[in-house]
């Protein structure tokens, strides 16, 4: 039957491990709480630091309108030809189009050769510290070096570069500029000296094989001397690729809204002062280049048609003398042509149109290829007019061949006059509009100043809280999963098979306590929580202890009792010293040994010294009567006093043995305060000479259960036996779960009705 339960035990157990217990993790957090604020903390001060040293980004806008209309350029280069083609050439809108220009290295690249955007310039800052100092300077003057660092800035610092030119094979190198006196200053590339320049002056490097050929002009250095500065020239691509992605355009009637063709311009960047000049560059390169197309346009029309003009007029002469010619032969006059004017009126226009139809042709393809929409229409155009022209020649050669001649050469000269008269209207039509071009693109609101964009610092704290809070978890579990501490009686009550006789929670009176030991600070009252508050809860608990020790001790026929603790500062004198006022309490007396003759401290909560003590009653110098210390009517005590020899030899002696037969004959109970078991063998020592009742103590957080076991082993291996388990500093949180909940739970009403009573 009882392997039947051991076995029960025993997978209840493993049960119980393979199961996530809510309770526990909020427990064990709970626990750490205090830790989890600091890491916390932590975590939001680097982010608050992050936020001070990341520059403000800013933003310029401005409103441009585009007009989606046909521009005059393209106007002119129609030629009045009957069911031309019309329409936009482009699926994609005026908008689009120009949303895309704007964005494109055609109109970047001549803003940044213009404004050196280019040339990136930053000033040498000390890590973090020179941040802080800079974003806190607001005076006009030069910051003070600190601490006689003048290569770095802190703050009044100021440098303008108007040209900066290396070699292809040093872009993105980086060369340093030196502030000298008198407005003078070097420049170095690998710790070498390249020039020696003078603010406003152009400079250029001598090329050597070690020294690269630079060209540069600084317009403004305002630094102390010997400030430093890094420059270097990015790669074209690089820095169009970066405008372009700063670059926003939208047209101001918003998603899914017809299109107004009034576009808002946003421009971002981290330099207040520069991001309205350069948006502003890029609107007036963009103005100016339309400008320059459409005017490109309407040249290339203007010397198409220039050329065209002298060869249709010496063509309109020589048609004009042939009809002369022919009629002074034939004596044919204009009369003779007579009902044919319909039919001549009707050949002049259908000529008229295809010449200007292939006119409009030559134009377009120096332009556009024989694959082009509106190509391809004048071809279909052209076709069609040729076989109308087919048929009306084929009713013109029913006629007499001497009428055919004079109707041919009237033909010819009608439809050269007119194409003629045509060319000189549109030439002059477009210098009248080349006289007046204007551009498609018009700024309406130009960029005045860059508004500061809304600060992102709350987020990023918050990101940093939730970073710190989940990192202190990590940390915690980890190191509970690394040193496995024991923070579940529980588990170690069904592990060793040993019965606990009581649970003791942290006790921040305790604590004040101890520290006024430490600080040897002795008031008129013994510094014993079981006599200062008796009411605490972890007297309460020690009140538990007692009674399973009265128990112990009749099954065992003694009156000793020996704490024992796995290793230093895990309890043992707090649990001695209150439970031996316990004993008291209830009428016993009782004999309190510091045992620890190497640490011992109980003499320090009677502010008494620890001389003249256990170690010299062992080593015969004085006796018993001599050492004792008298604390009540029902309590001494026996300080540890001061080893001169081992204490380990201490214990092996006689001597340890008469004198604990002695106070036991003396006293109801002995209560020993043993020095810690792994890490001296004292304890292991004494318990093979006396019979006692042997309570061991585990320190919730601070034990391992490997350790405790090893201990369990070490005196079962010498005969010596544990009789019961003093779990200690249980936090509350701790010590409300588990199968000794309820007692927890009862003690804290009970101690609350006591207070409410008080």
């Amino acid at each position: 039957m009882p392997e039947n339960r051991k076995h029960e035990d025993f997978l209840h157990y493993h049960k119980d491990m393979d199961e996530i217990d809510l309770s526990e993790i909020l427990g064990t957090i709970w626990t750490h709480k205090v830790f989890i604020l600091l890491v916390t903390f932590f975590a939001v001060f680097c982010a608050w630091v992050y936020t001070v040293i990341i520059p403000q980004e800013y933003e310029a806008s401005s409103l441009i309108q585009i007009d989606s209309k046909s521009n005059a350029a393209s106007g002119i280069k129609s030629f009045d030809i009957p069911g031309e083609m019309g329409g936009s050439l482009s699926s994609a809108s005026s908008s689009q189009i120009e949303s895309a220009l704007i964005k494109s290295r055609f109109v970047i690249q001549p803003a940044i050769e213009f404004l050196g955007l280019d040339i990136q310039v930053k000033p040498n800052s000390f890590p973090l510290l020179s941040k802080f100092f800079i974003h806190y300077h607001k005076n006009s003057k030069l910051a003070k070096p600190f601490w006689g660092m003048n290569k770095y800035v802190w703050g009044g610092e100021s440098i303008s570069v108007k040209q900066f030119k290396v070699p292809n094979n040093f872009l993105d190198q980086v060369f340093t500029i030196v502030a000298g006196a008198n407005d003078t200053y070097q420049l170095y590339f690998d710790h070498k000296l390249v020039l020696n320049g003078k603010v406003g002056e152009n400079a250029e490097s001598e090329i050597t094989s070690k020294i690269p050929e630079v060209k540069i002009l600084i317009t403004d250095l305002r630094a102390n001397g010997g400030a430093e500065f890094k420059i270097y020239q990015q790669p074209l691509g690089k820095v169009l690729k970066e405008i372009s992605k700063n670059l926003a355009i939208t047209d101001i009637g918003g998603a899914g809204s017809p299109e107004t063709g009034i576009l808002n311009v946003v421009f971002r960047g981290t330099n207040q002062w520069l991001l309205p000049k350069v948006l502003n560059t890029i609107l007036a390169y963009d103005i100016q280049n339309n400008v320059d197309k459409k005017n490109l346009e309407i040249q290339k029309t203007l010397g198409f048609l220039e050329q065209q003009v002298p060869i249709l007029k010496d063509s309109l002469e020589q048609a004009e003398t042939a009809l002369n010619d022919f009629r002074a032969t034939t004596g044919l006059s204009n009369e003779a042509a007579g009902g044919k004017n319909i039919l001549l009126d009707k050949l002049v226009t259908l000529d008229q149109t295809l010449e200007a139809i292939k006119l409009k042709k030559e134009d377009l393809l120096q332009t556009f290829t024989e694959k082009h929409p509106l190509i391809i229409s004048l071809n279909a155009q052209q076709k069609r007019l040729e076989k109308e022209l087919a048929v009306l020649e084929g009713e013109i050669k029913n006629l007499p061949k001497d009428q055919q001649k004079a109707l041919s050469l009237e033909r010819d000269i009608k439809v050269k006059d007119q194409l003629y008269s045509l060319l000189l209207g549109k030439i002059q039509e477009l210098q009248i509009v080349q006289a007046g071009i204007v551009s498609d693109v018009r700024v309406l609101n130009a960029a005045v100043a860059a508004n500061p964009l809304p600060s992102k610092q709350l987020v990023i704290l918050g990101i940093g809280a939730l970073i710190g809070l989940i990192l202190a978890i990590i940390i915690i579990f980890i190191r509970k999963l690394l040193t496995k501490m024991i923070d579940n009686p529980d588990e170690v009550e069904s592990r060793l098979g040993i019965p606990a006789y009581a649970f003791v929670p942290y006790s921040k009176e305790q604590k004040r306590l101890t520290q006024l030991t430490k600080q040897h600070v002795v008031s008129g009252e013994h510094l014993v929580l079981a006599k200062m508050k008796p009411r605490d809860l972890a007297v309460e608990s020690l009140r538990s202890l007692r009674t399973m020790l009265q128990f112990a001790l009749q099954d065992t026929k003694t009156n000793i009792v020996t704490i024992l603790g796995t290793s230093p500062a895990v309890g043992k004198s707090f649990v001695a010293l209150n439970l031996a006022q316990l004993l008291v309490d209830s009428g016993k007396k009782v004999l309190l040994i510091d045992a620890d003759l190497r640490k011992g401290k109980l003499h320090s909560y009677f502010g008494m010294p620890s001389k003249l003590g256990f170690a010299e009653v062992l080593a015969g110098e004085i006796s018993f009567e001599q050492a004792k210390r008298t604390l009540n009517e029902k309590m001494d005590l026996l300080t540890c006093g001061k080893a001169i020899i081992s204490p380990a030899d201490l214990f092996i002696r006689e001597q340890f043995k008469q004198t604990v037969a002695l106070v036991s004959s003396l006293y109801d109970l002995v209560i020993i305060d043993t020095p810690p078991v792994l890490a001296v063998t004292d304890s292991m020592i004494m318990l093979q000479k006396i019979t006692s009742v042997n309570v061991l103590l585990v320190a919730i957080g601070a034990d391992t259960l490997p350790g405790v076991e090893h201990v369990i082993k070490r005196f079962s291996n010498n005969g010596a036996k544990i009789s019961g388990l003093v779990f200690n500093n249980l936090t509350r949180v701790q010590y409300g779960y588990g199968n000794y909940g309820y007692y927890h739970n009862y003690y804290y009403y009970y101690d609350n009705k006591k207070k409410d009573k008080d």
